[in-house]
């Protein structure tokens, strides 16, 4: 495939990153997937301008990439080539996590079920070889959520450095992974509400997971600009311009300078929307808050779907323990995705973060199905088959 237009500036980016440290530049997307991307192209040694203008618009990111594009045209194609395997890698690392956390959840043939889901989906075969964020963001989220989940069901060190790490990871890979936090607040939060055992360690734990999270997003961007103060900032989002103005100006900020910039123009971009938004034949400047829900109804494969309906509805005879540090991330993402974003709708790629909690969730089906006759089983397993053809 030829690169597409965000990969384009995503691939020379993170080159540029191992070359000269400088995140400031395209700081929305924070750098950590964009540098596992350019690792493998470093051996080639291509050419990249490293000199930053005195004033720098929005695009030029894609001013970069064309200049990156054309200094290195004799092995450009396979710069992109190997750019894009880590992402590949990342994409087979969501799959041992879906296998693992369903077979955990529901038993080995549904981690085979939700792994079928995940390996013959269409969404995820378009996007899990470009080098963008969103899989890696995906994966990462869904790591620390899986490890959270490992952690709560035995809260030992070992486990909770384990969660904290992936944490943080998944921040260094998207904004969005933000979103991360208030989920497993909320969700030590039910389990000391029913009565879950101690409550020092859990409390602890869930603090200590954030420091650490903390400490490796700010190592990924090598701590520049961290410590600076509030005050500093010239924010132009309302969002964060509404919360420096309920801060001390003087207050040092935990976090790193460009990853705060970023997170700020990301929210700048939900809130007077960076694009034209085009859905149902319509092209609008607001946002539409059910656009993405729409989306999945569309772009999910009838199996897929169907299991996704059924699954709610299904009472297991043994309740698996730790069903809901899967169905409440589910449940917070899809409706965060829909209130969040504003007035920008981007795409389904935006929304990968749910995919593999969706086909853990939609394995649920397989203990209710082998407890079946075999009519049962055997229509089941037809409309398995006929996954994969959504792929083709």
């Amino acid at each position: 495939d030829s690169p597409t237009v965000d990969e384009f500036t995503h691939l020379p980016v993170g080159y540029f990153y191992l070359k000269t440290g400088d995140f400031d530049l395209a700081a929305r997307t924070p750098p950590l997937i964009k540098e596992l991307a350019a690792l493998p192209i470093l051996p080639l040694d291509p050419q990249i301008r490293t000199a930053r203008p005195a004033r720098e618009s929005v695009w030029y990111p894609w001013i970069l990439g064309t200049d990156f594009m054309q200094r290195n045209r004799p092995v450009y194609d396979r710069l992109f080539l190997l750019g894009r395997l880590p992402i590949v890698a990342l994409a087979l690392l969501m799959g041992v996590v879906v296998f693992l956390w369903a077979r955990d959840l529901y038993g080995p043939a549904a981690g085979l079920v939700a792994l079928t889901f995940f390996a013959f989906n269409p969404t995820l075969i378009g996007h899990s070889h470009i080098v963008t964020a969103d899989v890696g963001v995906a994966t990462l989220g869904a790591l620390a959520l899986y490890l959270f989940y490992q952690w709560s069901l035995q809260p030992t060190v070992p486990r909770m450095l384990r969660a904290g790490i992936a944490l943080g990871l998944a921040q260094l890979a998207k904004t969005t992974a933000v979103l991360l936090y208030p989920i497993l607040g909320l969700l030590v939060l039910i389990a000391l509400v029913r009565g879950e055992r101690p409550v020092a360690r859990r409390l602890g734990g869930l603090a200590a997971m954030i420091l650490l999270s903390l400490l490796v997003l700010n190592v990924g961007y090598l701590f520049q600009g961290t410590g600076k103060p509030l005050g500093s900032f010239e924010f132009q989002s309302r969002f964060m311009k509404g919360i420096a103005g309920h801060l001390p100006a003087a207050l040092p900020m935990p976090l790193p300078a460009p990853y705060l910039a970023g997170f700020d123009g990301v929210r700048l971009d939900a809130e007077s929307g960076e694009f034209p938004n085009y859905l149902f034949g319509r092209w609008s400047r607001q946002g539409t808050p059910l656009y993405y829900l729409i989306c999945l109804l569309f772009k999910t494969p009838l199996p897929l779907l169907i299991a996704l309906l059924l699954a709610p509805f299904i009472r297991p005879r043994v309740r698996p323990r730790g069903e809901i540090y899967l169905g409440l991330p589910l449940a917070i993402l899809l409706l965060s995705y829909s209130v969040l974003t504003g007035n920008v709708n981007y795409g389904i790629r935006h929304i990968l973060s749910v995919f593999p909690l969706l086909f853990v969730y939609a394995s649920r089906l397989t203990p209710f199905v082998l407890e079946k006759g075999p009519a049962f089983r055997r229509a089941a397993l037809a409309g398995l088959l006929l996954y994969p053809l959504s792929a083709l």
